[in-house]
């Protein structure tokens, strides 16, 4: 059934399957490598015909974000709607990621912070060109490299804006309010 996302040691052998998925997958671990947020890029036709097969491994549905414990493998279902993103805060404690939806008639991204418990969401904004186009649709590899949470996971932040005359850097309290437009910029 597909391909399956495992665990392996140092030496590449393969320790325990957490769970199988059948179309490209997308997938980022928190900097304790404990838990991972993972999304299927698949239809959800393409996942339907993989349950014909027999597994005892979860099949995660398509265009669903997921975190997986890496310890026994248990699967919550975070975000039904369509993911773009997601970033694990610096202590692992909670996900944002953006989601698409309409807002005022156009099309827009969404962020929300899942703590585990709960999904707080913010204001819909346009990104900016550059951070749509070359780090959203990259984010798992950005992920790696850059955060855009503040080091004590009180805010984060992120290029765009509500229209083109507004767009620049904005930082959003995780607490919530409105986010603070900080500079100009792209990235």
């Amino acid at each position: 059934v597909g391909e399956a996302l495992a665990l392996a040691n140092r030496q590449g052998e393969i320790e325990r399957e957490l769970l199988r998925y059948t179309a490209p997958m997308a997938y980022v671990a928190d900097d304790t490598g404990s838990r991972l947020a993972v999304m299927s890029r698949g239809s959800p036709e393409s996942q339907e015909l993989s349950r014909i097969e027999e597994t005892d491994l979860p099949i995660i549905d398509a265009e669903r974000l997921f975190v997986v414990e890496t310890s026994d493998g248990a699967l919550e279902e975070v975000s039904r709607a369509q993911n773009i993103a997601w970033f694990w805060s610096p202590d692992g404690r909670s996900l944002l990621y953006s989601t698409v939806g309409a807002a005022d008639g156009f099309e827009r991204l969404q962020w929300h912070v899942w703590d585990g418990d709960e999904t707080k969401s913010y204001r819909p904004f346009s990104p900016t060109g550059l951070f749509g186009r070359d780090y959203l649709a990259y984010f798992d590899q950005f992920a790696l490299s850059i955060s855009l949470w503040a080091p004590d996971a009180s805010a984060f932040t992120y290029a765009g804006g509500s229209s083109l005359e507004d767009a620049g850097i904005w930082v959003q309290k995780v607490e919530g309010g409105d986010p603070v437009r900080v500079s100009a910029g792209e990235v």
